[in-house]
């Protein structure tokens, strides 16, 4: 972990921008479901909208932070002799 010092920092970086977009997601999507009695079908594209960017932005950071964890591992395991 010597070689690489910002590597960790990335990683914690895209699991904050995560569970951040999670976090949005869950938000709108209540947000949209309030809306939907009041406004009608119109805003249930919002509900849908907020609901998919969260969920696959979550999926999408979390994937590559640990992908980068992996690729980490690899590496070290490799170097033991």
């Amino acid at each position: 972990m010597k070689d690489y010092k910002i590597l960790p920092v990335a990683i914690l970086i895209l699991k904050v921008f995560a569970w951040i977009s999670a976090i949005v997601g869950v938000l709108g999507g209540i947000v949209g479901i309030w809306m939907i009695p009041r406004q009608g079908v119109q805003d249930l594209g919002i509900f849908a909208g907020f609901v998919l960017y969260g969920g696959l932005s979550f999926v999408y950071f979390y994937t590559i932070s640990e992908i980068i964890q992996l690729l980490i591992n690899l590496e070290r395991n490799t170097r033991k002799e």
